[in-house]
């Protein structure tokens, strides 16, 4: 990058046995803080606590203050204004993915609050378990200097860190330029905050894929559809307010001390502001376009199954319905049958019994006893 002062830490927690990283993790953010003093409960200190809580902690929990960049003010310029040492920002995303997928089993301690559930398959003996994975950037970073100090950090759930190294090192040109980020003096550590950003996209698209594969067989999987629909539009709409953030933070400052030089061309020539927001915006660009390249065609694949699931729940009402007309049609059948008799053969059962209710008074009657039993025996056949 044509500079030596930036460095990236990567840490895998599992929540059980973390108590030798966390310091690790306190000390790149807060470095020559006294963290027992109560007034220091800002800047540095106060980033560094979110950061850790928003890994850590319940998802969603004052999610607000993602997008704010911590400050540390110290001295004063010569033209008698706050100097401002350096700035924090953050960055977090989460993905739900199938327990046991891709060869590797994920379990969490105490120490990370995670999300799980179970998903019930239709048709065979095991459900599928379903856990959230999440990762987080942290960046500090001088934000006045010609030759920026950053510090990077990237966290993930210990399960995940296979993943994680094969991301590409910050220190390599041509890693930077394929993914269309272009490293600058002021602002070198925020182009690194995004090019990692953008790094970590692909491993998050893996994780959702192998969630979408795993209920692919499920037949009950409207509800978590939706869900993870949301949880996917959740992270772009994170990352766009976050981008959003950033940039109102660079056009109010001052753009002489905030201004993009390109590495390879004379820092005179490029101080204009069309120049400073062009490549801010660049290096933006390129980590949001990849998200919803990526984001869009995992919702996609969420809508066609949401459309399967439809299309298979009305043709089983369909069979359903079809099978209940078919009963009510037999039962018609029946019914017309019993009518038909009873119409037909009620009359003559009702003739015959008044003519029997008479055969005694014929047996009484000498002259007619001939006549009975042909009485008797209609009546019979009746």
């Amino acid at each position: 990058l044509g500079q030596r002062f930036g460095r990236e830490w990567i840490f895998g927690l599992n929540g059980v046995n973390d108590q030798g990283i966390l310091p690790i993790i306190v000390l790149q953010f807060c470095r020559d803080e006294d963290l027992t003093d109560n007034k220091h409960d800002s800047g540095r200190p106060r980033f560094t606590k979110r950061f850790l809580t928003y890994f850590t902690g319940p998802w969603g929990q004052d999610r607000h203050h993602w997008i704010t960049a911590d400050e540390r003010w110290s001295g004063m310029t010569r033209l008698g204004k706050p100097h401002k040492e350096d700035k924090l920002f953050q960055f977090h995303m989460r993905v739900f993915t199938a327990q046991g997928k891709g060869g590797w089993f994920h379990q969490t301690g105490p120490g990370l609050m995670r999300d799980r559930g179970t998903l019930a398959v239709p048709g065979k003996k095991t459900n599928l378990d379903l856990c959230e994975i999440r990762f987080s950037v942290g960046l500090k970073t001088t934000w006045e200097m010609d030759l920026p100090i950053f510090t990077l950090v990237t966290m993930a759930d210990l399960s995940v860190t296979g993943y994680l190294k094969v991301l590409e090192g910050i220190g390599d040109n041509s890693k930077w330029a394929a993914a269309n980020i272009r490293p600058s003096t002021n602002t070198t550590g925020v182009a690194a905050f995004a090019f990692r950003i953008r790094s970590l996209l692909p491993v998050w698209e893996a994780h959702w894929l192998e969630l979408l594969q795993g209920i692919d067989a499920a037949l009950q999987t409207d509800v978590i559809l939706r869900l993870a629909a949301d949880w996917i539009q959740e992270s772009m709409d994170d990352l766009r307010r976050t981008v959003d953030y950033i940039d109102q933070l660079c056009c109010v400052s001052d753009m002489k001390q905030f201004a993009i030089v390109d590495m390879t061309s004379d820092s005179a020539s490029n101080n204009s502001q069309d120049s400073t927001l062009e490549t801010f915006r660049q290096n933006w660009d390129s980590v949001e376009s990849l998200q919803r390249q990526i984001g869009n065609g995992l919702l996609a694949r969420i809508a066609k199954r949401q459309a399967e699931v439809k299309n298979l729940q009305d043709s089983l009402f369909n069979a359903t319905a079809v099978s209940e007309a078919t009963k009510s049609t037999q039962l018609n059948h029946y019914i017309l049958v019993f009518t038909a008799v009873t119409v037909i053969y009620l009359p003559l059962t009702f003739v015959t019994v008044c003519l029997a209710l008479h055969t005694s008074v014929f047996h009484h009657r000498p002259e007619v006893t001939p006549y009975a039993d042909h009485w008797n025996t209609g009546s019979l056949l009746l």
